[in-house]
């Protein structure tokens, strides 16, 4: 299915399930940290398999391992990704402002202060306290609009998280500024693979073979017949080899590159350590608190939001198995 098919059919259940523009938003902020665990080898959890009998502990298992995604990983994998998503209209606000106060400043070096202005000013000092507090209440609220539809909706979570909370989530949005491109990838990686910690035995050997699987798909590529599999892969051993962790900082391919790609969930990916000062701890702290606060500030609404994001992926997953089906 096509990016933009998913789009609409996430629209379609907003307006009819959910309704205004923000919870349709929410729900497909929700829906795409769902779809990362769905692009990455965690795919099998989501789904328990119906033939086996829901009384056997295997059963059991499995249906831990979905609740585990459900609340725990797509929680704390939607957290993050707001606080990088609030960092990103930070970083596009400062810079807008920083050419607008340029700009300010060459225009003001060429010209007197226009009529305009000095008459604003005159206006706003005849007016009384009150009025003069709604007009820039007025003025906030408008500036707050047209910020939005510029740079995307800020606060995210209104409705969610209580507005008295909301400074604890701007602080984790200015902590991704100290953060290297491949650190924050690996801190969606590593919220990833916590999955395969919810189970001591089960998923610390899913993991193991999970590692080992993609060791030896990367080794029969680089010893098959596909020469074009070949460059792929031995471009994807060197990037994975140089990385923070490595002490390698900013090795990236050039967009024009043949061989440039998306970053691919990396399983052994460690966002922690490579600061010595600990900013990625104090960020980890950060997100634990903030996810707590998405389940548990507006628990029902919330809840909804997973299992509508979880029906999509469900759909998704038939129709991929049915299209598997009709190309064989």
């Amino acid at each position: 299915m096509s990016a933009l098919e998913e789009l609409i059919k996430i629209d379609h259940l907003c307006e009819t399930v959910i309704g205004d523009s923000l919870k349709q938003d929410q729900l497909k902020f929700v829906y795409e940290s769902a779809k990362s665990i769905y692009d990455s080898p965690i795919k099998p959890w989501y789904f328990p398999r119906e033939e086996l009998d829901p009384e056997s502990v295997e059963a059991q298992e499995e249906l831990d391992n979905l609740q585990f995604i459900l609340k725990s990983t797509i929680p704390r994998l939607t957290s993050f990704r707001t606080l990088v998503y609030m960092h990103g209209i930070d970083a596009k606000k400062k810079f807008d402002q920083e050419q607008k106060e340029l700009a300010r400043k060459q225009a003001e070096s060429e010209a007197p202060k226009e009529k305009g202005e000095i008459e604003e000013k005159k206006v706003e000092e005849e007016l009384d306290l009150e009025a003069l507090a709604e007009k820039r209440k007025q003025e906030k609220r408008l500036k707050q609009e047209e910020e939005d539809l510029k740079y995307g909706r800020y606060m995210l979570w209104a409705g969610i998280i209580p507005e008295d909370k909301f400074d604890r989530w701007k602080s984790g949005a200015d902590k991704i500024d100290g953060l290297n491109t491949h650190v924050i990838e690996d801190m969606q990686d590593y919220i990833i693979t916590e999955t395969y910690r919810a189970d001591t035995t089960k998923g610390l050997k899913a993991y193991e073979e999970e590692k080992k699987r993609q060791e030896e798909k990367r080794k029969n590529r680089l010893e098959g017949e596909n020469e074009e599999e070949k460059k792929v892969t031995k471009v994807e051993v060197r990037l994975n080899a140089y990385r923070p962790d490595k002490r390698i900082w900013n090795f990236f391919l050039e967009k024009e590159s043949p061989y440039f790609h998306k970053h691919k969930y990396r399983i052994d990916a460690n966002p922690f350590g490579i600061y010595e000062d600990g900013r990625v701890e104090a960020l980890w702290e950060d997100i634990k608190i903030l996810d707590e606060q998405l389940k548990t500030s507006n628990k029902d609404y919330w809840e909804k939001l997973i299992n509508y994001s979880y029906e999509i992926i469900t759909d998704d997953f038939k129709k991929e198995e049915q299209a598997a089906l009709e190309g064989d």
